[in-house]
């Protein structure tokens, strides 16, 4: 199989299992990070025909060779880009979720979590996300204008 058919089918069936609600869980365990990203591993080896141990290319290599970008980064992307749609409202949240600065509109106010786990949730995460944002970004007047912002940052 060509490998550009192969990339497509890899795009069009398998990332969107891979991808599925990872804005909002994002696993924060090293090992399921790990799992999800050895998929990709393995099907950047598919794509580029690397069967045998003897061919070395760096998973990067193959990453920038497929134009394909790792999980964390797009995981990472999508957060940011799900919390500028809820900080400007194409997202309604409940109130109190996420708290603006009073000193700086511009940023967000820290929570704190109960538990361990509840700290790797996106509300609880996404002061820390938002705010090492540069202020051009958080200043985007629309989503598209923020992904071109954001896009390079994070993949």
């Amino acid at each position: 199989m060509p490998h550009h058919a192969f990339c497509a089918l890899f795009t069009a069936l398998v990332l969107p299992v891979l991808k599925y609600c990872s804005t909002i869980w994002s696993p924060h365990q090293i090992d399921l990070q790990k799992r999800l990203e050895s998929v990709q591993r393995k099907a950047s080896k598919t794509a580029l025909h690397i069967m045998d141990r003897t061919t070395k290319l760096p998973y990067e290599e193959r990453l920038q060779t497929l134009r394909w970008s790792r999980l964390d980064g797009r995981r990472l992307f999508s957060r940011r880009v799900l919390l500028y749609k809820f900080l400007h409202s194409d997202c309604p949240i409940p109130e109190g979720y996420l708290r603006r600065s009073r000193r700086d509109p511009l940023r967000l106010e820290q929570r704190l979590a109960s538990t361990t786990s509840a700290s790797y949730s996106l509300f609880i995460q996404a002061p820390e996300l938002w705010n090492s944002l540069p202020v051009g970004a958080r200043r985007a007047q629309s989503v598209g204008e923020f992904k071109d912002l954001v896009w390079y940052r994070d993949v």
